[in-house]
């Protein structure tokens, strides 16, 4: 977990066979907490309450997205890791 500012944490979480997902939340009492948002699912569209998360993909794909972030937010096409 990351704290991002006063209201805002970042947890990588490791959904199994369907890969890892970055989430926004909170931190109480030293504990991530998620944060919900509200999207409509399925092919009726029906309203559900869900944590608000990025899908990354597989391990693979998720390093490759950092790396992606890192060269977006410095300008540098070298990434260092």
């Amino acid at each position: 977990m990351i704290i991002v500012d006063k209201y805002t944490a970042l947890d990588l979480q490791d959904n199994g066979q369907y890969g890892w997902s970055l989430m926004e939340g909170y931190v109480k009492d030293g504990d991530f907490k998620p944060s919900f948002v509200t999207k409509k699912v399925g092919k009726e569209r029906v309203e559900k309450t869900v944590p608000l998360n990025v899908k990354l993909g597989d391990k693979d794909k998720a390093i490759e997205v950092v790396k992606w972030l890192y060269k977006e937010l410095t300008g540098e096409d070298d990434v260092p890791f």
